[in-house]
């Protein structure tokens, strides 16, 4: 079980901070995270972050490839409930290339 998370954490970075230049073709896609409705892990399940449980879900159980992933906390106003779809107010943005539009809008994310 330590193997899968320390080869995340050793691709992170690759994902995080040496991504490669925003070029014209990329698009930012969000999602609004919610109370336990998601399609990756809530931390701390098994990742430390939820930038690296998002990496995760996407390098492990999807084609798309991402370049870059944000965490924005209290983004929006979260809902007061309890229920699994109930919205936190976190926004999780993530940038992809053009071609992976509809993977991502199937994932559940809006263009940006």
């Amino acid at each position: 079980m330590k193997y899968p998370i320390i080869l995340l954490l050793a691709l992170l970075p690759l994902l995080s901070s040496c991504n490669k230049e925003e070029t014209e073709t990329d698009l930012w896609f969000r999602y609004a995270q919610t109370k336990c409705a998601d399609s990756w892990d809530a931390p701390p399940v098994l990742f430390v972050t939820l930038e690296e449980s998002v990496a995760h879900y996407f390098v492990n159980e999807t084609e798309i490839i991402v370049e870059e992933i944000e965490v924005l906390p209290e983004a929006e106003e979260g809902e007061d409930c309890e229920a699994c779809s109930c919205k936190t107010g976190t926004v999780i943005r993530v940038r992809v290339d053009e071609e992976f539009a509809e993977e991502m809008t199937a994932e559940g994310f809006v263009e940006d």
